[in-house]
Order: structure tokens, then sequence, then C-alpha cells
């Protein structure tokens, strides 16, 4: 594969009409960061992450960050979100966000014009707010259909 350090966007064709973009690399850990265009569920998509050696994306890092960000300002069509690997426990109602990894360091701003529901939303998406010119961290409902962003292995 080559350098993909210095694209912002490649566009790869996948499973016919489905599109999927490499949106950019993690420079921590080089694993790309892949887009998929087509809506799943918060599962099936993680699903189709791992059937590809990778994992639905953690945002913990500014490289990642970053990149995902210049890839959602320009993709006014998502502004329903994101699918990215943050979740929490159906148990309880005070539980902590947490990386699929397992990493509790969430350094992301929720977006506070929809409060978390803690008895219904447990996966996480990440929205792109016009206004503020930035990404915010959104409680979802992990059966409702979104694109997603995995990140993993090159």
């Amino acid at each position: 594969m080559s350098d993909l350090s210095a694209a912002s966007e490649v566009v790869v064709q996948c499973n016919g009409s489905n599109e999927l973009q490499v949106i950019g690399v993690d420079h921590e850990t080089d694993n790309p960061l892949r887009f998929h265009n087509e809506s799943k569920s918060w599962i099936k998509a993680l699903q189709h992450c791992h059937n590809f050696n990778s994992t639905l994306a953690q945002i913990n890092n500014l490289t990642v960050e970053v990149e995902v960000m210049s890839f959602l300002e320009e993709k006014t069509e998502y502004q329903n979100g994101v699918w990215i690997g943050l979740e929490r426990s159906i148990f309880g109602t005070d539980i902590e966000w947490k990386w699929i990894s397992g990493i509790s360091d969430v350094y992301l701003k929720w977006n506070s014009s929809f409060p978390v529901d803690p008895l219904n939303n447990h996966c996480g998406k990440i929205i792109w707010l016009e206004e503020s010119q930035n990404i915010q961290l959104l409680d979802g409902n992990c059966h409702e259909k979104l694109p997603f962003i995995c990140q993993g292995v090159k």
C-alpha cells in the first residue's frame, strides 16, 4: 500500500455501489481510517470492521480527531452522525463511556443540544457542527443505521 500520510482522501470501490474512502492515517499507530458510506447499526458496523481486521474508530488522539474532522466538515450529508467505537454498558444508570478498547479517556466535547439518554442510547456517534466548526460526540440508539469509520491495520 502506498503512503497515505500526504493524502487527505482516497476513493476505493468496494462491494459495488458502496463507497469506501480512506480518509487518513493515525500517525501515532500508522493505522488507516476508513469511512464506509453504507449505513449499518452500531453492532453490524463493528462486525463489518472486525471482518477486515479493524475496529470502529477511536478518536483518542489529536491526529485521528483532525483527520475525522477534516473529512466530516466537507460532508454535510452526514449531519445525523457517523458511528465510532464509543460505547457504554446497558447495565446501570450512570455508566461511563469507553472506547471499545476499554480506554475511558474520552476528551472530545459532547453535543449539549442533545442530552445523553442514559436509558436507551448506549452507542456513540460523532457529528459535525457547522456553527462551531467542530466535531462533537452524541449518544445514539445502537439500532439506528448510520455510516461508520473503521480504524485498523494497513
